[in-house]
């Protein structure tokens, strides 16, 4: 019982610290797990909003051109029409920044922020030097800060349409710029923690926008970056964990590609907040498994110091129940030697009874037997003056508290001693003696004159 007790109380420690670790790591998976669902819920509300921007640059993009097609760049750079309807047109669109036409010389030639323009040149912006060196479709430019506005902003551009079409000459270049102080604005409304992140990364690994803010500063991502690995790859989106090349935090990001351009936004959360999170449940299940658990353990060892008292208590009483028993046992046989040594000082009594009888009538008969008759009477007399020796020797040996079985251990009183002469024949002596055991009788010698006694 006690074994079952004690195997019971390891359990009782085993077994819950066991399943509340498995059940601390399946709960940090689930957050694990409940979080990438929440960055890809974000990432997908980055995506279209991004997605939306873009949709609405192309329209502007598409308008102006159609506004300024068949017109010649003196034409475009004395309208004052042309610079009216770029104003309006942009009046309702917070998200960008600067609309304008460039010659094929890199001159802006009008846009919806002073007329006439101001003599602003971007021939070496990269923007411009790219569809300068042919046809990039819609090209989205690196950060930086306008010339004429002094904002931070990335540029979107497309080849102003040619007379001779497609194949034609270059023809100038349209240009919208967007807004990073826009968009950094709409990411603080998506994030609930500033130490999240949300970036616009360009393919070659450029960042745009990155909320919190990176101020005037231009960081790239390195070239062998997880996020450059994956648009290497072809891959348009997934999670990803890093170390943030700022800060240093890790994070757990998520990204996705904003097709069909060569844009990617990226989103991701401190490892840290997940933990956080994860600890906060796990104290709230440890706050009521660790009382049950303290619980089932102090009744455990309740059971098992009350077993272990049973235990000493049983033990107790069965060396008692030993001890009574074994006192019994002595009693037992001291009533049948008291019974035996009655029985027999009984016999005895008769026995002397008998010898006195004996040797009355010896002595009677003596004196009617002639001379020559009485030597035959001393043998006769000889042995009947020894019985009363054995005799008393028989009832010494089963009276109570004599020599006999046991009697040693009852504390009794040695046999009664009788004396042997070694000088005499010795066939008496060994003959009462040899029928003695050892345990039972003991020698005593003693020395008087020529005779000892035992």
């Amino acid at each position: 019982m006690v074994r079952l007790l004690r195997i019971l109380l390891v359990a009782a420690i085993l077994v819950p610290t066991l399943l509340f670790t498995a059940i601390a790591w399946h709960d940090y998976r689930e957050a694990e797990a409940e979080a990438e669902r929440n960055i890809r819920k974000t990432v997908l509300i980055l995506h279209e909003h991004m997605q939306k921007v873009f949709d609405t640059v192309e329209q502007v993009l598409d308008r102006l051109d159609e506004r300024t097609a068949g017109k010649s760049w003196d034409e475009i750079g004395r309208s004052d029409d042309l610079h009216g309807y770029l104003r309006t047109l942009i009046e309702e669109l917070p998200q960008i920044g600067v609309v304008g036409l460039i010659d094929p010389n890199g001159s802006v030639r009008n846009d919806n922020r002073l007329f006439p323009t101001s003599l602003i040149n971007v021939g070496d912006r990269e923007y411009f030097r790219t569809q300068a060196a042919g046809d990039a479709g819609v090209f989205v430019s690196e950060a930086i800060t306008g010339r004429g506005s002094g904002k931070r902003q990335f540029n979107v551009t497309r080849r102003r349409t040619a007379a001779g079409g497609p194949e034609g000459p270059f023809n100038g270049v349209l240009l919208t710029a967007v807004l990073t102080d826009y968009l950094v604005d709409f990411y603080q409304l998506v994030v609930s923690d500033p130490k999240e992140s949300i970036s616009l990364v360009r393919r070659d690994g450029s960042i745009l926008v990155r909320f919190p803010s990176m101020g005037d500063r231009q960081p790239r991502h390195a070239a062998d970056s997880i996020l450059l690995s994956a648009m290497a790859t072809g891959q348009t989106e997934g999670v990803f964990r890093s170390r943030g090349r700022m800060d240093g935090m890790p994070r757990l990001n998520g990204f996705m590609h904003v097709a069909p351009y060569p844009i990617y936004v990226t989103y991701g959360i401190p490892i840290s907040d997940i933990r956080a999170g994860w600890a906060r449940n796990i104290l709230l299940y440890a706050s009521f498994a660790v009382p049950a658990m303290l619980a089932l353990v102090g009744i455990t060892l309740l059971a098992l110091r009350r077993a272990q008292s049973e235990m000493r208590a049983v033990r107790r009483w069965t060396e008692e129940a030993r001890a009574r028993e074994s006192l019994e046992n002595a009693l037992r046989q001291s009533q049948k030697l008291e019974a035996l040594g009655q029985l027999t000082g009984g016999v005895a009594h008769d026995f002397n009874n008998l010898l006195t009888a004996a040797l009355t009538n010896l002595h009677l008969m003596e004196r009617h037997l002639p001379t020559e008759g009485t030597r035959y009477l001393d043998g006769t007399r000889t042995a009947l003056e020894r019985a009363p020796d054995a005799d008393r020797a028989i009832a010494g040996l089963f009276a109570p508290g004599g020599g006999g079985p046991q009697g040693d251990r009852s504390g009794g009183m040695p046999c009664a001693p009788w004396p042997i002469c070694w000088n005499a024949p010795s066939a008496p002596t060994s003959r009462w003696t040899g029928r003695f055991p050892a345990p039972r009788c003991g020698w005593r010698w003693t020395r008087s004159s020529w005779s000892w006694r035992c």
